[in-house]
């Protein structure tokens, strides 16, 4: 999926900096064809989820969901959702 995104990995890395003020690596980022609604409605089954923040950055529509707990016991982490077009790049 990471090959249909024709950004090097510096500029996707800089791009979540911009987005988020996240410092990645490319290789942290997990890739996915799921869509932001999917990531969102999904995190209304989680234990826990703060608030949804959208804007656009770059022309690239992207997300933060604040202080996710998948279920309970797990650590609880911002997860940032980049869409790409025919993928999401996702860091959390």
């Amino acid at each position: 999926m990471r090959n249909d995104i024709k950004m090097t990995d510096s500029d996707i890395e800089d791009l979540f900096d911009k987005a988020f003020r996240v410092l990645i690596t490319a290789d942290s980022i997990t890739w996915t064809r799921d869509s932001i609604e999917d990531f969102i409605a999904a995190s209304n089954s989680y234990a826990e989820a703060g608030k949804v923040y959208r804007r656009t950055v770059d022309g690239l529509p992207t997300v933060m969901i604040e202080s996710c707990q998948v279920r309970r016991g797990d650590p609880r982490r911002d997860v940032h959702i980049i869409d790409f077009g025919f993928v999401r790049g996702v860091y959390a």
